[in-house]
């Protein structure tokens, strides 16, 4: 009896993608849902727009028309009913910097940042958002708390003076190293500045 020999071939190369694509309607508030029960945030820029859901079982990806990625989201699932990227919202919130005390983005912020918006008039809210929806953009809220906490221990309100503290937060202070000449470098005697030859250069100076 002969036996037949069993050949494994090799695996693809590229995984195999599992998802579904969806279309959805965003909202007035620039949101879409999916499942009925679950909001994902996309932009107030597309507030009554199309978009495409690609939808994996760990993650919304927000596509535009050319299926191109806006967005991406970790799937929702349980009792969590809404995911939200602020940094779009708080872009368009520098317009009206007032609406921030009322938005659950408010209510989730860390003590330190609330403090700082707190005892900032209305052009200084603008410039904090401004500065806040930048931050965002590379590090998490809580690490964002401690710039602006440093910015309000030093009374900091500008935009530079807010950015300078991000550096300083995240960089360090540059230390300047004192530069050691060669024994070879000669001494040289001080100069004096002698105003008189100028007096005679000019004729006596102006009168």
């Amino acid at each position: 009896m002969s036996e037949k020999l069993l050949t494994i071939q090799d695996l693809p190369k590229k995984d195999y993608e599992v998802y579904r694509l969806e279309k959805a309607k965003a909202d007035a508030y620039g949101k879409v849902k999916l499942d009925k029960d679950y909001s994902y945030s996309i932009s107030p820029a597309f507030s009554g727009k199309e978009v495409w859901l690609k939808i994996t079982h760990s993650k919304v990806h927000i596509l535009n028309e050319d299926y191109k990625t806006i967005l991406s989201h970790n799937r929702l699932y349980g009792k969590n009913y809404e995911s939200m990227d602020w940094v779009p919202y708080l872009v368009l919130m520098q317009k009206r910097p007032t609406a921030l005390k009322y938005t659950s983005f408010y209510d989730d912020m860390p003590l330190d940042l609330k403090s700082y918006f707190e005892k900032c008039d209305h052009e200084e809210k603008k410039v904090g958002l401004k500065v806040l929806s930048k931050l965002l953009l590379e590090m998490d809220l809580e690490k964002a708390s401690e710039v602006f906490k440093l910015a309000e221990e030093k009374n900091l309100r500008d935009e530079d003076s807010l950015t300078a503290a991000y550096h300083r937060l995240t960089r360090g202070v540059l230390e300047i190293k004192d530069i050691k000449l060669s024994m070879n470098v000669p001494n040289l005697d001080p100069y004096i500045t002698n105003n008189s030859e100028y007096d005679i250069f000019l004729k006596g100076g102006v009168q």
